[in-house]
């Protein structure tokens, strides 16, 4: 849970855990600032799940900084708009790594709130499933199955023929 309080305006509280909401009356209504459907469906990468911190900038107030699963947002105009400030940090909060029995170049994990990858060897990871990432199981002698879970399911998983430079998993 985060929570803000205007500096100039004590009625302006800014308010979220998984999304944001702001008020304008002291906490007598709500409106929501920061969608993180918005984020799943490719609109807004600034609107991600999860809200960790939310400040009002002591230059202005008008702008709002956030910190949430997916990295840093900020927005000029109280929240009507965000845009993402934390491209090139490469970071991760991973819950599960897990290695291939029999082909340890394989391995994969989930991710806090981003998702299950694979990698089969090289710097490209594979989006398995989404959410929150989890646990990755291997089968012994066949590298092209394997096992993602995610908090909604567990998904039978199998590497498709590559019809390009790189392989694709398909749920």
């Amino acid at each position: 849970l985060c929570l803000a309080v205007d500096p100039g305006d004590p009625t302006r509280v800014v308010a979220g855990y998984v999304d944001l909401f702001m008020s304008v009356n002291g906490g007598v209504a709500w409106t929501r600032i920061l969608d993180w459907t918005r984020y799943d469906l490719g609109n807004d990468r600034a609107q991600h799940a999860d809200q960790h911190d939310v400040m009002f900038d002591r230059r202005d107030a008008r702008h709002l900084w956030v910190a949430n699963d997916g990295g840093v947002s900020f927005s000029e105009d109280r929240g009507a708009h965000w845009r993402k400030r934390s491209y090139g940090i490469v970071a991760a909060q991973l819950t599960d790594v897990t290695t291939h029995p029999t082909f340890p170049h394989i391995f994969g994990g989930g991710m806090q709130d981003n998702g299950t990858f694979i990698s089969v060897g090289g710097p490209t990871f594979y989006r398995l499933v989404g959410g929150d990432g989890g646990l990755i199981a291997f089968t012994p002698n066949d590298p092209r199955r394997w096992f993602a879970t995610s908090q909604d399911d567990v998904y039978r998983v199998t590497l498709r023929a590559a019809t390009g430079p790189a392989p694709f998993p398909q749920n």
